[in-house]
Protein backbone atom coordinates (compact mmCIF):
# COMPACT_ATOMS: atom_id res chain seq x y z
CA UNK A 1 0.00 0.00 0.00
CA UNK A 2 1.26 3.10 -1.07
CA UNK A 3 1.77 6.13 1.78
CA UNK A 4 -0.43 9.22 1.00
CA UNK A 5 1.49 12.77 0.82
CA UNK A 6 1.14 14.66 3.55
CA UNK A 7 -0.80 18.16 3.01
CA UNK A 8 2.67 20.21 4.16
CA UNK A 9 4.53 18.07 1.88
CA UNK A 10 2.43 18.86 -1.14
CA UNK A 11 2.62 22.52 -0.22
CA UNK A 12 6.99 22.16 0.53
CA UNK A 13 6.82 20.49 -3.42
CA UNK A 14 5.23 23.00 -4.71
CA UNK A 15 7.61 25.94 -2.87
CA UNK A 16 10.13 24.23 -4.45
CA UNK A 17 9.16 24.02 -7.89
CA UNK A 18 7.67 27.64 -7.71
CA UNK A 19 11.42 28.63 -6.77
CA UNK A 20 12.48 26.22 -9.56
CA UNK A 21 14.35 23.81 -7.24
CA UNK A 22 14.62 20.47 -7.49
CA UNK A 23 13.02 18.69 -3.95
CA UNK A 24 15.24 15.52 -4.28
CA UNK A 25 18.37 17.74 -5.34
CA UNK A 26 17.27 20.14 -2.18
CA UNK A 27 16.39 17.48 0.39
CA UNK A 28 19.99 15.64 -0.48
CA UNK A 29 21.54 19.36 -0.50
CA UNK A 30 20.02 20.27 2.53
CA UNK A 31 20.62 16.91 4.34
CA UNK A 32 24.31 16.95 4.12
CA UNK A 33 24.94 20.57 5.38
CA UNK A 34 22.88 19.85 8.33
CA UNK A 35 25.02 16.53 8.87
CA UNK A 36 28.11 18.43 8.75
CA UNK A 37 26.81 20.74 10.96
CA UNK A 38 27.93 19.65 14.41
CA UNK A 39 31.25 18.20 12.87
CA UNK A 40 32.09 21.54 11.72
CA UNK A 41 30.92 24.23 14.44
CA UNK A 42 30.60 22.44 17.86
CA UNK A 43 34.34 21.76 18.36
CA UNK A 44 34.76 25.88 18.57
CA UNK A 45 31.55 26.92 19.94
CA UNK A 46 33.10 26.73 23.17
CA UNK A 47 36.05 29.19 22.42
CA UNK A 48 33.87 31.52 20.14
CA UNK A 49 33.37 35.22 21.64
CA UNK A 50 31.58 37.62 19.20
CA UNK A 51 28.57 39.49 18.98
CA UNK A 52 25.73 38.35 17.35
CA UNK A 53 25.00 41.05 14.74
CA UNK A 54 25.68 41.31 10.83
CA UNK A 55 28.74 42.87 11.46
CA UNK A 56 30.74 39.74 11.63
CA UNK A 57 29.49 38.44 8.36
CA UNK A 58 31.04 41.40 6.53
CA UNK A 59 35.00 40.97 8.84
CA UNK A 60 35.96 38.93 5.90
CA UNK A 61 36.30 39.21 2.34
CA UNK A 62 36.34 35.95 1.48
CA UNK A 63 31.95 35.85 3.11
CA UNK A 64 31.37 36.22 -0.53
CA UNK A 65 33.70 32.83 -1.99
CA UNK A 66 31.91 30.83 1.02
CA UNK A 67 28.38 31.28 0.19
CA UNK A 68 29.47 30.83 -3.55
CA UNK A 69 30.13 27.65 -2.19
CA UNK A 70 27.01 26.94 -0.58
CA UNK A 71 24.86 28.03 -3.73
CA UNK A 72 26.94 25.91 -5.92
CA UNK A 73 27.54 22.88 -3.99
CA UNK A 74 26.72 19.17 -5.57
CA UNK A 75 24.47 16.82 -3.00
CA UNK A 76 26.93 14.45 -4.68
CA UNK A 77 30.41 15.56 -3.05
CA UNK A 78 31.78 13.16 -0.60
CA UNK A 79 30.82 14.17 2.93
CA UNK A 80 34.08 14.29 4.31
CA UNK A 81 35.22 16.38 1.65
CA UNK A 82 32.42 18.39 1.71
CA UNK A 83 33.25 19.02 5.76
CA UNK A 84 36.41 19.99 4.75
CA UNK A 85 35.43 22.85 2.17
CA UNK A 86 33.08 24.03 5.03
CA UNK A 87 36.28 24.58 7.45
CA UNK A 88 38.04 25.61 5.11
CA UNK A 89 35.52 28.74 3.38
CA UNK A 90 33.94 29.49 6.57
CA UNK A 91 34.39 30.54 9.93
CA UNK A 92 32.53 28.55 12.51
CA UNK A 93 30.80 32.17 13.64
CA UNK A 94 29.81 31.94 10.35
CA UNK A 95 27.83 28.76 10.24
CA UNK A 96 26.56 29.11 13.46
CA UNK A 97 24.69 32.48 12.50
CA UNK A 98 23.51 31.21 9.11
CA UNK A 99 22.05 28.32 10.92
CA UNK A 100 20.73 30.35 13.67
CA UNK A 101 18.91 32.33 10.76
CA UNK A 102 17.42 29.65 9.04
CA UNK A 103 16.03 27.89 11.78
CA UNK A 104 14.45 31.36 13.10
CA UNK A 105 12.93 31.10 9.41
CA UNK A 106 11.92 26.92 10.16
CA UNK A 107 10.23 27.92 13.50
CA UNK A 108 8.22 30.56 11.28
CA UNK A 109 7.22 27.97 8.92
CA UNK A 110 3.29 28.14 8.87
CA UNK A 111 2.60 24.35 8.09
CA UNK A 112 4.58 22.64 11.30
CA UNK A 113 6.99 25.03 11.64
CA UNK A 114 7.71 24.16 15.65
CA UNK A 115 7.35 20.53 15.05
CA UNK A 116 10.26 20.65 12.14
CA UNK A 117 12.44 23.65 14.49
CA UNK A 118 12.26 20.36 17.47
CA UNK A 119 13.46 17.61 14.82
CA UNK A 120 16.01 19.96 13.36
CA UNK A 121 17.41 21.08 16.27
CA UNK A 122 17.33 17.56 18.53
CA UNK A 123 18.49 15.71 15.36
CA UNK A 124 21.46 17.41 13.78
CA UNK A 125 22.43 20.77 15.82
CA UNK A 126 22.11 19.92 19.93
CA UNK A 127 25.00 18.99 21.44
CA UNK A 128 24.35 15.69 22.41
CA UNK A 129 23.02 13.18 20.03
CA UNK A 130 19.73 11.77 20.50
CA UNK A 131 18.57 8.19 20.14
CA UNK A 132 15.72 7.56 17.17
CA UNK A 133 13.42 5.91 20.50
CA UNK A 134 14.55 9.26 22.33
CA UNK A 135 13.41 11.66 19.26
CA UNK A 136 10.07 9.74 19.15
CA UNK A 137 9.30 10.52 22.87
CA UNK A 138 10.68 13.79 23.31
CA UNK A 139 8.57 14.56 20.10
CA UNK A 140 5.45 12.12 20.94
CA UNK A 141 5.51 10.78 17.12
CA UNK A 142 4.95 7.53 16.15
CA UNK A 143 7.79 6.53 14.11
CA UNK A 144 6.58 6.59 10.43
CA UNK A 145 5.10 9.74 11.33
CA UNK A 146 8.74 10.96 12.51
CA UNK A 147 10.29 10.50 9.35
CA UNK A 148 7.81 11.82 7.09
CA UNK A 149 7.86 15.19 9.14
CA UNK A 150 11.90 15.27 9.43
CA UNK A 151 12.40 14.70 5.53
CA UNK A 152 9.43 17.75 5.62
CA UNK A 153 12.03 19.26 7.89
CA UNK A 154 14.90 18.85 5.93
CA UNK A 155 13.53 20.41 3.17
CA UNK A 156 11.81 23.31 4.55
CA UNK A 157 15.45 24.24 6.34
CA UNK A 158 17.04 24.09 2.57
CA UNK A 159 14.14 26.79 1.33
CA UNK A 160 14.69 29.06 3.83
CA UNK A 161 18.42 29.07 3.62
CA UNK A 162 18.93 28.99 -0.11
CA UNK A 163 15.36 31.31 -0.86
CA UNK A 164 15.53 33.16 2.08
CA UNK A 165 18.86 33.80 4.33
CA UNK A 166 21.66 33.42 1.41
CA UNK A 167 20.09 36.10 -0.53
CA UNK A 168 19.54 38.08 2.32
CA UNK A 169 22.59 38.01 3.42
CA UNK A 170 24.28 37.99 -0.33
CA UNK A 171 22.24 41.58 -0.83
CA UNK A 172 23.46 42.84 2.65
CA UNK A 173 26.94 42.39 1.22
CA UNK A 174 26.40 44.05 -1.84
CA UNK A 175 25.32 46.91 -0.46
CA UNK A 176 28.16 47.34 1.86
CA UNK A 177 30.29 46.50 -0.89
CA UNK A 178 28.92 49.51 -2.93
CA UNK A 179 29.23 51.43 -0.19
CA UNK A 180 33.17 50.99 -0.01
CA UNK A 181 33.49 51.74 -3.25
Amino acid sequence: MCRRKSKAMSYISAMCIGQNMDPDQLFEKSKLLLSAYRRVCWSSLGTLQWENNADCFVCNDGIGQALEYLYEYSADINPHEFECNLKIRFDSRWIVELFEDTMIQVKEFPEGGEIYFDILYKFYLSKFKYSEADMLEALNLERSTYYDRKKEAILVFGLALWETVLPKLSMMLRQVAEKDD
